[in-house]
Parts: C-alpha cells; sequence; structure tokens
C-alpha cells in the first residue's frame, strides 16, 4: 500500500531530526544540514551507479531537472537548515509542530496549481492530521535547546516561531515541485540528482556563511551522527517519498507525512525520556484517523 510507505517516509524524517538533535547544539544548523545531505547524497550516487542507472541521470528531461533543482533545495536544503536552527531557539517538539503545518500550504498549492481534488474524508483527514501533529507535538519538554536568559526567551520564540512557520512554506512549495520532478523518472535517478545539487548549494552557503568547510567543528562521534541522520531521515526517507508521491498525489502525500511530529514525540518518550501530556495521548488517534481519511478517494 503506498501510503505506507509515505508513512515510513515520515518516520524516518522525525528520526533523522531526534538522531542528530544533540549535534545542533554545538554545531551550526546550516553545517549539520550540509553534511546531512552529503551522507545522502553519495548513498544515491553509488545506488545509481551500481545498478547501471548512470545513463538515465543524463536523460533527465529539461523540466523534470528544473523542479528537481528546485525542490531539493527548497525542501532538503533551506528547508531542513531552517528546521534545524528553529530546533535551537524552540527545541523539536515545537519546531515541528509548527513546520508540519505545511500540508496546508501544499494542499492550496496542489488544488490550485496542479489541478488535484480532493474528497470531502480526505480534506477533513488533512485538518486531522495536522491537528492531531500539532497535539502530539507541543507538550513535550524541549531538550538540547540552547540555555538562554529569562529576559531572552520570548526573542528565542519569537525567532524560533518564524523560522518554523518559514519552513512550513518553504516544505509546502517543495512537496509539489517535487511531485512535477519525479514524475516518470526512477526514483533512484531523481535522488541521485537531488541530493548532490542540494549537497553543493548547502554546503557553499555553510562555508560562505561560517568561514570553514561543513566537516570544520564535527568530532568523529558528531560526524558520524550527522552521516547517519542523512541516510536515515534524507536517503531512506526520501527514496520512500519519492517513489510514493507520484502515486498518492502531492497534496494527499504531504498530508500522509504530516504524522511525522508523532513519531517524533514516540521516539522522545522511548530514547530520550520526555513526558508527554494529555494533549500529546491525545494527538494520536487524532492523527490515526486523519491518516484512515485520506485513504478515501
Amino acid at each position: 500500500m503506498l501510503e505506507l510507505l509515505m508513512l515510513g517516509a515520515a518516520f524516518c524524517w522525525a528520526a533523522g531530526f531526534a538522531v542528530v538533535r544533540g549535534v545542533i547544539v554545538r554545531v551550526p544548523a546550516v553545517q549539520v544540514a550540509a553534511v546531512r545531505l552529503m551522507g545522502a547524497g553519495s548513498v544515491f550516487i553509488a545506488v545509481a551507479l551500481v545498478t547501471g542507472r548512470g545513463p538515465q541521470i543524463l536523460a533527465i528531461p529539461t523540466q523534470n531537472l528544473i523542479a528537481i533543482v528546485v525542490s531539493v533545495i527548497l525542501g532538503a536544503g533551506v528547508g531542513d537548515a531552517i528546521v534545524l536552527a528553529a530546533i535551537r531557539h524552540i527545541g523539536v517538539a515545537r519546531a515541528y509542530a509548527i513546520a508540519y503545518s505545511y500540508p496546508f500550504v501544499a494542499v492550496l498549492i496542489a488544488v490550485g496549481w496542479l489541478g488535484e481534488t480532493l474528497s470531502g474524508p480526505a480534506i477533513a483527514g488533512v485538518f486531522l492530521v495536522v491537528v492531531g501533529g500539532v497535539l502530539a507535538s507541543i507538550e513535550p519538554a524541549a531538550r538540547g535547546v540552547v540555555a538562554v536568559r529569562a529576559s531572552r526567551r520570548r526573542a528565542a520564540l519569537s525567532t524560533g516561531v518564524v523560522l518554523s512557520v518559514t519552513a512550513a512554506l518553504i516544505w509546502g512549495v517543495s512537496t509539489n515541485a517535487t511531485k512535477i520532478a519525479v514524475t516518470g523518472i526512477d526514483p533512484v535517478v531523481a535522488n541521485a540528482v537531488r541530493m548532490p545539487l542540494a549537497a553543493v548549494v548547502i554546503g557553499a552557503a555553510a562555508t560562505a556563511l561560517t568561514r570553514r568547510p561543513p566537516f570544520a567543528r564535527l568530532g568523529r562521534r558528531d560526524l558520524a551522527i550527522a552521516l547517519f541522520s542523512g541516510f536515515l531521515g534524507l536517503a531512506l526517507g526520501s527514496a520512500l517519498y519519492v517513489y510514493a508521491l507520484p502515486h498518492v498525489g502531492a497534496a494527499r502525500g504531504a498530508a500522509l507525512s504530516a504524522p511525522s511530529p508523532v513519531f517524533a514525540l514516540v521516539l522522545s518518550i522511548v530514547f530520550l525520556r520526555e513526558r508527554p501530556g494529555w494533549k500529546a495521548i491525545l494527538g494520536v488517534p487524532v492523527t490515526a484517523v486523519g491518516v484512515a481519511l485520506l485513504t478515501v478517494r
């Protein structure tokens, strides 16, 4: 069932961010984002070459290639870097809750621009999935947030919220661009182009902003964590996402990936010992109902 592949992608994204959270407080977010992309890009290039897909990369139509560049730079590049920066200010839970409101943006674009349609139950599912994600993510204590004085907490909160909202807008646009990019193209081939391109752009940005290469200031342990995060969240997650998206549609795909904050909540409970409140507990079944409604065409 293709919807399950999209949910698998959502889990991989959540796990990727959860794994790298401790690194973010020590290293600039743009550097972490660049290293994640480098790891994922290397995986896809290797798979494409080993499986004999190299010639297909050169045969990608111009329209798809442009959409690939736009989608990956916005989504896996700029969008992810902004979320990582937001996590430094307001923590994983709140940053996820706000950024994953992006299905609203994706739905508006998909319906108005791509001509997609959603059934009544599916529209209700979009709202329930997003509401469930917010409920499930808003309460856990945000460990790993950069410590600030009480007088600066309000400014940090405002900055984090603005960054997260910006990421939501960017991800919404990227979702629709990705559908155009991967239509009729092998997912491995698409990602063999997407990830390296984003790695080059974000790596250059990291070098320009920090005046040092992306790998600088990363010890062996942090480097290994960042690379693994890229493999899990960007390589495996993107492979599942790109394969399923042309079949489920941009609007439904965006909403099906919205439970990622719920997966992040579960991971934080099991591995990070966070204690969710009643809103988080309520968010899980709300999201489950929303996902079920999204399968009604």
